[in-house]
């Protein structure tokens, strides 16, 4: 029997994310650009499963080759949300350079070489314009104009156009969403970054304010620009990996905490009505109360493949009441793409029935949907989220 809907997508997530529950779950795909959605061919794959035929592919990110989803694909499912982002400013365009062995690589507006090797799928970091760099060094640094323009070039007629003549939950997407953290592995290289936090605090200190004021002006520039249509706003800073902390807690508390409340801070000082989302990979276990005093209303993707998010139902009774949960609704690193049909929509049922229960969850794959995944998976993965996402 089919259930008939009494909330809005955009009324449906204000109220899971304000730990209460609606008529269902809301159901993410798609709606965060660079975390949430598929692989272009992915894509491909389930519109020919799907019998889909024609239609326009939009590109989310270049480095993860993403895409935001068919929209018969996303009226599928009864998705929620739906993706804005900035787009590229007037002072630096996309040139890809192509190898002779079929690969490429282009910079990007930070100065980062991106890469993708012959026979790859994605571009990754070749080249950190900072690596090795001192004080001075920084000082000298050109960083990218966040007020440049061409960021916002149609973005509030495209957010009017959704925030009006649909019922979706809008979520801004901006440029650099990685924050201060990853921003700073992706500028100076992972290992250098690292020796930096250990040994130059004033380095790391100078470069996490200059990032700091990017961010909060570029989010002033979209906020004054379309503010009044968003409805969640994205803050991004991996700084977990699979089995803990990136670093000792202490250190984030020190280095990065207080930056991470005052961009939240600043967003809901400009437009009270919005939600932030904060995305970070990994075992982040010993955040997560961090994470709520900075104001943070959501958490993804809840990667539930790491020793401490294994247990949902344990995560839910720990931390369910602090800050809502946005993904862990099937694993993408074993389940998904490897499991048969039958094990996705097991986990599917485990993971509903652990974070469903008094709101405070978005259902969402824990990462991006891959090119491997096979695409009755995903019909599988998201026909169950769909059938179990309702309240009685």
């Amino acid at each position: 029997m089919t259930r008939r809907a009494t909330l809005t997508h955009r009324e449906r997530v204000r109220r899971a994310l304000e730990h209460q529950e609606a008529d269902r779950v809301p159901i993410d795909l798609g709606g965060v650009p660079i975390f949430t959605t598929m692989h272009r061919d992915a894509e491909v794959g389930l519109k020919a499963y799907l019998g889909l035929q024609g239609g326009t592919q939009v590109q989310t990110s270049m480095t993860s080759q993403t895409v935001r989803p068919d929209p018969r694909i996303m009226q599928r499912w009864d998705v929620d949300c739906y993706p804005l982002w900035v787009r590229s400013p007037n002072a630096w365009r996309l040139e890809l350079r192509d190898e002779p062995d079929g690969g490429s690589w282009f910079i990007d507006e930070w100065g980062v070489k991106q890469a993708r090797p012959a026979g790859g799928f994605y571009y990754d970091m070749a080249g950190h314009p900072l690596r090795g760099a001192t004080l001075a060094d920084l000082e000298r640094f050109r960083f990218p104009q966040p007020r440049d323009p061409g960021r916002i070039a149609g973005l509030a007629d495209e957010a009017r156009e959704i925030h009006e003549n649909t019922s979706y939950c809008v979520v801004m997407n901006p440029v650099g969403a990685t924050g201060v953290v990853a921003q700073g592995a992706f500028l100076c290289g992972f290992e250098d970054w690292f020796m930096k936090i250990a040994s130059d605090k004033p380095f790391v200190r100078a470069l996490v304010s200059m990032l700091e004021d990017f961010h909060i002006q570029q989010w002033d520039m979209i906020l004054d620009t379309a503010g009044r249509y968003i409805d969640v706003a994205l803050m991004s800073d991996d700084i977990g990996f699979q089995n803990g902390p990136q670093f000792r807690p202490a250190l984030y508390r020190e280095l990065f905490k207080p930056t991470h409340a005052r961009i939240a801070a600043f967003i809901k000082s400009k437009a009270p009505h919005i939600k932030v989302l904060y995305h970070s990979c990994g075992d982040v276990w010993q955040y997560l109360n961090d994470f709520a005093e900075n104001g943070f209303d959501a958490w993804n993707p809840v990667q539930v493949s790491c020793p401490d998010f294994q247990d949902t139902a344990r995560l839910k009774s720990t931390f369910g009441d602090k800050i809502a949960f946005w993904g862990g609704g099937v694993d993408t690193q074993s389940v998904l793409p490897f499991g048969t049909p039958n094990e996705v929509r097991a986990e599917v049922t485990r993971r509903m029935s652990d974070l469903k229960p008094g709101g405070g969850f978005v259902f969402a794959t824990v990462q991006n949907v891959q090119r491997d995944v096979p695409p009755e998976n995903v019909v599988a993965c998201f026909d169950a989220a769909l059938e179990q996402s309702w309240y009685e």
